[in-house]
Parts: C-alpha cells; sequence; structure tokens
C-alpha cells in the first residue's frame, strides 16, 4: 500500500459511479453518480425484507421496519407539548458536499432543519455541485424515504469551493469536531483507500478525543473498494466511531462494500438528487417523483451510513424522551452502540450478511430499557427484546402473507 501519509491530505466522498466504481489513487477514491433504475409505482408497507416490494423508492427504509419504529418515536415524544419536540429529538448531522436549498430544502422533513459550513474555508451551504450531501441528507430525514423526521437536521458543507469531491483531512476534521460539539450523531461519509485497508488509526485522528469527550457518534461509510477484513464490533464499544457496511435488497453484503462494524442499506436505495448535479438522473430520462420530491437511485457505503446514523438518532430521541439517556459520554456512547447491534437480524438467506440493524427492534429496546434492567451488554439488550413479547405478530414469514395490509400489520405492532 505505498505511502500511508496521503491520508492526512485528502480525503474524498465514497460514491459508486455508475454500474461499478474506480480508484483513481489512495488519495482520491470514488466520484459522485449512481445507478440508474426506472422507478415503478410506490408498494404497499413491507415489515421485513421478503416483504419487499419491486422497484419500491422506499425500500431502505421499510426493510429496517423504520416506518414502525418512528410510530414509537412519536409515541414518546407525544407526552410533551409539541413545540417541545425537538427539544428532546436527537440531533443528527450530515458533514458531506453542502445541500441543495434552492430545489430539495421542502424535501426534507424534520423538526428542524439547518445549514451551515463546516469549516470558513468551507464552500456555500445551500449548494451542491457535488450531489453526494443532498443525497446523503435524503436518506437520514428525505420526504417519504428518511429513516427518521422527529430529529433534528443538520447539514455542513465541508468542502471547500470547486473542491470536486475531495477534501483536506484538516477541513473534515474541524468540520466533525464543529458538528460534533452541536449534536448527538455526525454522519461522515467520506474516506481514503488505506481507511479501508484498515492501515489509519481512528484513535489518533484529530476529531477522535473530542467526539469521545462529547460523546458525539462519528457514523462512518467503510467505503467501496470491497475490501474484506476481519472487524470485531465489539472492539472499543465505547468509542465515539462506528463504521457502515452496505447490503443489497436481499439483505446480503454488496459485492463493492468493504467491512464495517454493522451494515444497513446502500445499494439501490432511492434518495434526494441535487438539481446542481451534472449527473442527474433526471438528464438522461431516469429517476421518479415521490412525496413531490425528485429522487434516484444512489449506491454506496455512502448511503448506508445515513440510514444507521438515522436508526441511532430515532435510539437517543426515544431514550431521552424517557430520561433514560446516560449523562456520562462514554456510557452513552456505549449504549447506542450496543442497541444497534443488539438489533442487527439475519435474513437466513445464504452468503447472507449476520450485521444488518433492525429500526424497530431497536426503537423497541429503547422502549422497554428501565433502571432495573438497565444495562449496556448487547446480549442482555437482546435478550430484553426476547423477553417483552416484542417480535411482530409472531413469525415474520407470516406477516408477509398480509404486507399490503398496511393498517392491520402496523395494529398488531402495537398491541404486541
Amino acid at each position: 500500500m505505498g505511502d500511508v501519509n496521503l491520508r492526512s491530505k485528502y480525503f474524498a466522498l465514497f460514491f459508486v459511479f455508475q454500474l461499478g466504481f474506480s480508484q483513481t489513487s489512495q488519495a482520491q477514491t470514488f466520484k459522485a453518480g449512481s445507478l440508474f433504475h426506472q422507478a415503478s409505482k410506490k408498494s404497499g408497507c413491507q415489515l421485513f425484507q421478503k416483504c419487499r416490494g419491486e422497484n419500491n423508492p422506499a425500500w431502505g427504509k421499510l426493510v429496517l421496519g423504520a416506518d414502525l419504529a418512528e410510530l414509537l418515536v412519536q409515541k414518546h415524544l407525544e407526552v410533551y407539548p409539541k413545540d417541545q419536540w425537538s427539544r428532546y429529538a436527537a440531533t443528527v448531522s450530515v458533514v458531506d458536499s453542502g445541500f441543495d436549498y434552492k430545489n430539495q430544502y421542502h424535501s426534507l422533513k424534520a423538526l428542524s432543519i439547518k445549514l451551515r459550513k463546516g469549516h470558513p474555508d468551507s464552500g456555500s451551504s445551500l449548494i451542491d455541485p457535488d450531489g453526494h450531501g443532498t443525497a446523503v441528507s435524503g436518506v437520514v430525514s428525505g420526504k417519504g424515504l428518511g429513516i427518521t423526521h422527529l430529529v433534528n437536521l443538520r447539514i455542513y458543507r465541508a468542502t471547500p469551493p470547486h473542491a470536486n469531491g475531495s477534501i483536506t483531512n484538516e477541513m473534515l476534521s474541524y468540520s466533525i469536531i464543529n458538528a460534533c460539539k452541536r449534536s448527538d450523531i455526525v454522519n461522515v461519509s467520506w474516506g481514503s483507500i488505506a481507511d479501508e485497508m484498515g492501515m489509519i488509526d481512528i484513535e489518533k485522528e484529530s476529531w477522535y478525543a473530542e467526539a469521545k469527550r462529547l460523546g458525539c457518534l462519528v457514523v462512518k461509510a467503510s467505503g467501496n473498494s470491497g475490501v474484506k477484513i476481519e472487524l470485531d464490533p465489539k472492539e472499543n464499544i465505547s468509542g465515539p466511531f462506528l463504521s457502515v457496511a452496505s447490503s443489497n435488497q436481499f439483505d446480503q453484503d454488496s459485492a463493492f462494500s468493504s467491512s464495517g462494524m454493522i451494515a444497513g442499506p446502500g445499494e439501490g436505495v432511492y434518495s434526494l438528487l441535487s438539481h446542481q448535479h451534472e449527473y442527474s438522473s433526471f438528464t438522461i430520462g431516469q429517476g421518479c417523483v415521490f412525496h413531490g420530491a425528485k429522487i434516484g437511485p444512489v449506491n454506496g457505503t455512502s448511503f448506508a451510513a445515513p440510514a444507521v446514523a438515522g436508526v441511532a438518532g430515532q435510539i437517543v430521541t426515544i431514550l431521552r424522551a424517557r430520561r433514560m439517556l446516560p449523562k456520562t459520554a462514554e456510557t452513552k456512547l456505549r449504549l447506542i452502540k450496543a442497541i444497534l447491534q443488539a438489533s442487527v437480524v439475519s435474513s437466513g438467506l445464504e452468503n447472507s450478511s449476520s450485521s444488518i440493524i433492525n429500526s424497530l427492534i431497536a426503537a423497541q429496546i429503547a422502549s422497554r430499557l428501565n433502571s432495573q434492567n438497565f444495562t449496556t451488554r448487547v446480549s442482555k439488550l437482546r435478550q430484553i427484546w426476547k423477553s417483552s413479547s416484542s417480535k411482530i405478530c409472531g413469525d415474520p414469514l407470516a406477516a408477509c402473507e398480509r404486507k399490503n395490509q398496511c393498517g392491520f400489520d402496523k395494529a398488531c405492532s402495537n398491541k404486541s
């Protein structure tokens, strides 16, 4: 692997280009682009992967059970006046290439939204010529597509003007620290080849100590070079860092995805398009309109990471609303990461990843944790879920037979 010191100079956006991906150097990994599919009409709601409808733009949200988890989040917030919800909701920040304010701002749905510069030398936070930040933000809180709307969303543009998708390590670290000062969760869909090869000691990064001190969880894309290395998800569970790999529509690891501590949907997911980006799927006759927003399919661990960040936001909101969020930074980080890991479900498919999270399970664990059973051990948190009649309607495969009876399924979920 050549000169690892290149990582101290430049990082690049993690984004799969068209039908594949290409490596240009250790310092610059992947340029913006996407895999385009023609979207079909919206299908019914689903609770589990096998219930997925073909080409449903919201499949990434639904496969995680995030729509049902959102019902639990709202239930806990409803004990407070609505004008106070943002006070108890998690703050999730996206450190990226900006956001298409003019065309896509109203396609976001959150309790509060703010666009900021991550670094004094960053370009305008109201534009996104790379398209990456707009798509990443849409995964968190896009209308109809986003993992959670009951969140405070902050979008920090880290890239300088005319950066072409690259950034110095100093600017990126500064932006992460800036976001962490105001956030519970910070999504970072950036990296280098040295990142993916496990050649960087994350604990020595300039942002690491500050994030740990603040109790800010940095959710980071694992990368798209397909580097498969052994990672122990239990390592450094109290640290402020979680790497996320990509899974596809069949709960299998994406071929392009490098290894991560946990996985989320990142292949063929739909999100918001920046109208300022040259690769808009509408310019080639693809894409679709969903909840009034122009969207298109995107690929990459860049979009698996914000899905996990959104789920982490749901966990924090429930815990804070229930006054169960730990006051110490270390315990807070340990608990969030442990609940995410405890929510992992296996699809039972051959060659399937075993690290794909389930938002609904995570929300149920956060809802059932109390002062008597409080723990940060993954096995104990998993037991809290298993022992509390939290499985939806019993056998998930039986639920698939009723996949279009959304009202029935949600009612059944509420009863359980």
